[in-house]
Formats: C-alpha cells, structure tokens, sequence
C-alpha cells in the first residue's frame, strides 16, 4: 500500500514538472508573440492581458497539484507512523512469546523429574 503511495506521489512530482515546464514554455512562446504581434499599443495590451489569463489558470492548476502532493505526504507519514507501530507491537509480542515458551519449557523441566519421584513413590506403597 506504502508503495502505491508512493508511486503516486512520484507521479504527481513527475507531473508537477511537467507543468511547470509546459508552465515555462507558453511563457516563453507567449512572449515571442507578443513582441512579434504587437504592432499597436492596444494589441500588445491584449496580448499582455490574455498571458496574464493563460499564467493565472497554470498557477492554478499547479496550486492544485501541490495540495494533492501535500495530501499523498501525509498519508504516507501517516501510514509510516502505524506500521512503526504494528511492528513494536508485533516484536513485543514475539518477545512475550518466546518468555512465555521458555517459562512453559522450565516448568516441563520441573515437573519431569517430580512426575518419575511420584511414581517411585507409588510403587513402593
């Protein structure tokens, strides 16, 4: 499950990437058509007004995408932190156990040789 997290988390780096590559490309292409095509004032003012519209939607799409990744982050740690703590409980189980086979091991141990004491001592009334 961790590992889908990750992956995940992964694919949304690659992805935040991306976008701010595609981010910085229509910047630069922007740019080179606003120089190119602004022959008047005004045009340069609607070209400056649409780049400004086309950067806005892109910031907003990459706010997005970092709160998905913030997200995916959390979980992680969040899974992290229960499976540190089902691993202390299982070592402590296992350590309980073998307490437990070692105490069970000793009173067999005992018990033996008072078993064979008791049936000498039966025989012999």
């Amino acid at each position: 499950m961790i590992n889908g997290f990750i992956k995940l988390e992964n694919e949304l780096v690659r992805t935040s990437n991306a976008l701010q590559t595609t981010l910085l490309n229509c910047t630069n292409q922007i740019q080179e058509l606003v120089i190119q095509n602004a022959k008047t004032k005004n045009d340069f003012e609607t070209h400056i007004i649409e780049f400004n519209k086309q950067l806005g939607a892109l910031a907003a799409s990459h706010l997005k995408l970092s709160n998905q990744i913030i997200k995916v982050e959390g979980k992680v740690q969040e899974m992290h932190h229960d499976n540190t703590k089902t691993a202390i409980k299982a070592q402590e189980y296992i350590t309980e156990s073998q307490q437990s086979h070692k105490r069970n091991l000793d009173f067999q141990q005992q018990l033996i040789p008072d078993l064979g004491e008791y049936k000498k001592t039966k025989k012999k009334s």
